[in-house]
């Protein structure tokens, strides 16, 4: 069989098993699933990584990879001024939690505090009587964070940050 009609021939069995219910098609199709992560894992664990850091979406309403952060803040304008690290070392000294199961984690919620700053840092700003020269950086980190934790843990899910930076990709 041509590559194309391979993936094809799984898609459909896939799903077939999938829609099934059946318990002895679902155990079979978890089998294989293993089977196929278990040699990936030995012979491309680049690759076996990668779907880890995908698989672990299913703990968080909103979910990054690192690499996937990396790629969203190298294309927002203005560029963001606080690293992954900075972040992260910031909550720690104002004993704020990087990450909270299940709204979002530590790179979901690095790329929602870089946004609303590069959105809205101006405005921020203005709501403090000041110019955004004049705002300290913790000050201003503090109003990213609180606005960023508002729409990761929005109780009617209308956010969704890999749909927001991704949505043409997931929809295609």
């Amino acid at each position: 069989m041509t590559y194309d009609e391979l993936i094809n021939k799984w898609e459909c069995l896939k799903d077939k098993a999938i829609s099934s219910g059946d318990k002895d098609d679902m155990e079979l199709l978890e089998s294989i699933a293993d089977n196929m992560f278990f040699w990936m894992a030995k012979n491309q664990s680049a690759l076996a990584n990668g779907v880890i850091e995908k698989m672990c979406a299913i703990n968080w309403n909103n979910y990054l990879t690192k690499s996937e952060s990396d790629i969203i803040i190298s294309k927002m304008d203005p560029k963001p001024i606080w690293s992954y690290q900075q972040i992260s070392d910031a909550l720690t000294q104002l004993n704020l939690p990087l990450e909270e199961e299940p709204y979002y984690n530590g790179y979901a919620l690095y790329v929602a505090i870089n946004m609303i700053w590069s959105d809205d840092s101006d405005s921020i700003a203005s709501f403090m009587g000041k110019s955004k020269a004049e705002v300290d950086n913790v000050s201003m980190l503090k109003a990213c964070y609180s606005l960023a934790i508002n729409k990761l843990k929005d109780k009617d899910k209308v956010f969704d940050i890999r749909n927001y930076f991704y949505a043409d990709e997931l929809n295609a």
